[in-house]
């Protein structure tokens, strides 16, 4: 059943819709088109904007999502090297993850004066790759909670954050993706005091405003930290007209 409303083809409403949007989803589509009452195929939106992907006008953005966004965000190790082979020359197979803010200095509108690394793990290993960071003069703390926070969190230039592992969470090769601290940063913020609100949304958009992130994965992995409400308010504004 192709659109005929106004003389629009399915073809030409998608394409339109998606070219004033950052991201656009298959169900945010359908639910446009419905609110419309525009009559469709449901098969036939996503195939449209397949289309439009093949044709290099949206980019895959994850699992129902596109962008218009050609740029795909570039997360920067380096300041990780250091920590990362530390831990690897004890345990060179040891299951892990680790970002840290340092990454993202960039995106901040006020500098940070906290920075921290976090590195998640198996909760058996813990107390050893604790003891190694001890040995190296990391401040290490051992998966704290608020509490603990304000009874002995100090401030350092280089505090180790240990954490354990989640299931499912987006990492490469030992690294957290950007969709990863993104969740874990909103989660931390207000643990640790690392930023207000207003801060870490400058930071969300200065990355997905302007860089290409997989949405699909930012909200899957954000369902898994129990935060997906609060993201999905985020994400809302890069799905309205520019």
């Amino acid at each position: 059943m192709e659109i005929t409303t106004e003389k629009k083809t399915l073809k030409t409403i998608t394409s339109d819709y998606a070219g004033e949007r950052q991201y656009v989803s298959v169900e945010k589509v359908r639910q446009w088109l419905e609110e419309k009452g525009l009559l469709y195929k449901p098969i036939s939106v996503k195939q449209e904007l397949n289309n439009l992907k093949r044709m290099g006008t949206l980019f895959d953005a994850g699992r129902g999502w596109y962008s218009t966004l050609p740029e795909a965000y570039s997360l920067d190790t380096r300041p990780l090297e250091d920590i990362h082979e530390l831990i690897r020359d004890s345990f060179p197979l040891l299951p892990l993850s680790c970002w840290t803010n340092r990454q993202l200095i960039s995106h901040y509108h006020h500098l940070p004066t906290k920075y921290v690394t976090f590195i998640y793990l198996e909760r058996w290993v813990m107390e050893h790759v604790r003891d190694i960071l001890l040995d190296n003069d990391y401040p290490v703390y051992w998966n704290p909670t608020r509490p603990v926070v304000d009874k002995t969190y100090t401030v350092s230039e280089n505090n180790v954050v240990l954490r354990p592992t989640i299931t499912e969470e987006p990492v490469i090769v030992d690294f957290a993706t950007v969709e990863k601290i993104l969740v874990d940063l909103y989660v931390e913020k207000d643990k640790l005091y690392l930023m207000d609100e207003w801060e870490y949304q400058q930071i969300f958009y200065s990355i997905t405003e302007c860089y290409r992130i997989n949405l699909g994965c930012l909200l899957r992995y954000s369902q898994r930290r129990k935060v997906k409400t609060a993201i999905k308010e985020f994400v809302k504004p890069l799905t309205q007209p520019k």
